[in-house]
């Protein structure tokens, strides 16, 4: 244990010292301020002095894994296995291999029959937020499917893939329109602790409030006839 582990210790006994000293000794004369006598003063900086000693106690006895902090809390899941997860999916993607993968929920599905040569995308969404990407199939004719793919979604460890609400997909006329999903509300509370404790701890951090969010995979996946020409912002996959 290192001479800093007693510093809080050493805090406090000068702490004591500053207001035990001025209020019991004699040589010191303390001054009658509104309906504070001496005696209130020894009462008050002796209860304070107790309630110090009591947090300080308390927090000593209490075991070290209640108030321990961790810079990335995404629970079982650290944020590096999160991106590697991600860009796994994605690869599969590409590849055309999404339903070989581990990690990817399947959110929602459509099917739409259409017999015509030629297709466009009409999307709403900000194009960053949601990939779309078409896998050509020479077993599909007349039809057209398309799947909301998602991956694990976390807020500070707490996963919330669930309620990730899909997008708004229809087909009208020659035209595929895609809306952006329904706004999506979470209540998030993080405890925090208080001052009491805090000044005793010699391995604490900035407790401020810093939310790690990883929302993950956003995919509209296309199957499409194999002769199908797409008018639109796509990408396709490799084959």
């Amino acid at each position: 244990m290192s001479m800093f582990s007693f510093l809080p210790i050493f805090i406090l006994i000068f702490i004591l010292m500053l207001v035990f000293v001025p209020a019991f000794s004699p040589i010191i004369k303390w001054k009658r301020i509104g309906f504070f006598s001496k005696l209130n003063t020894k009462w008050m900086s002796g209860v304070y002095c107790l309630l110090l000693l009591i947090s300080f106690t308390i927090f000593y006895l209490l075991p070290s894994d209640i108030y321990s902090y961790s810079d990335e809390e995404f629970g079982s899941l650290s944020p590096n296995d999160v991106e590697y997860d991600t860009n796994a999916i994605y690869d599969a993607l590409y590849k055309g291999k999404i339903e070989q993968t581990e990690g990817v929920n399947t959110n929602e599905t459509w099917e739409f029959f259409y017999s015509g040569d030629q297709l466009s995308i009409n999307m709403n969404e900000d194009p960053t937020s949601m990939l779309i990407i078409a896998e050509r199939s020479d077993e599909l004719k007349g039809k057209i499917e398309a799947t909301h793919y998602t991956s694990k979604a976390f807020i500070q460890g707490l996963d919330f893939s669930d309620e990730l609400h899909p997008p708004y997909v229809k087909l009208e006329g020659e035209t595929l329109i895609i809306q952006e999903p329904a706004p999506l509300e979470l209540d998030y509370y993080k405890l925090q602790k208080e001052f009491v404790i805090t000044q005793f701890d010699s391995n604490k951090k900035d407790h401020r409030y810093i939310m790690e969010t990883s929302i993950g995979v956003n995919v509209l996946y296309l199957k499409i006839p194999k002769d199908l020409e797409i008018i639109g912002n796509i990408l396709y996959v490799v084959e």
